[in-house]
């Protein structure tokens, strides 16, 4: 009687492998370490298929790789781009942009922006001369 109470003791304690294949695939990879050194056989159709999500894992993260790098280099021709494309503002006297406003743009209905983007102004002068004719009556607002 007491040497079958020590059996089932050992029964209990000892870990079963067969409960770990295939519930997950860490625990997979620690089962696989366990059994290699016990030398217990392993399950090889769960190997295989650890080894095929591994496979999918690592192909995804190239794809990803792949990805970034494309960003970056859609990032750096952008700014290259941006760079190319902005202009200096020039800083121009009021005086000297109410006359552009008059001869290019007189009674022809205009943005502030337009005049801005056009010559290469600031913004702000650019209001400030609009401002300054309507009030003079040259322009309507």
């Amino acid at each position: 009687m007491g040497e079958n109470m020590m059996s089932r003791s050992r029964q209990m304690h000892r870990p079963s492998m067969e409960k770990s294949w295939g519930s997950n695939p860490i625990n997979d990879r620690y089962a696989l370490a366990n059994a290699s050194r016990l030398r217990i056989p392993v399950n090889k159709p769960v190997v295989d298929e650890y080894i095929r999500t591994v496979s999918k894992f690592q192909n995804s993260l190239d794809d990803l790789k792949q990805e970034i790098d494309y960003i970056k280099r859609e990032v750096v021709a952008i700014r290259k781009e941006i760079s190319e494309e902005v202009q200096e503002i020039q800083d121009m006297p009021i005086a000297d942009i109410k006359k552009i406003i008059l001869k290019e743009y007189g009674d022809v209905k205009f943005y502030p922006s337009d005049v801005a983007d056009e010559y290469n102004l600031d913004y702000d002068a650019v209001l400030e001369a609009i401002n300054e004719l309507v009030k003079e009556g040259r322009i309507r607002g």
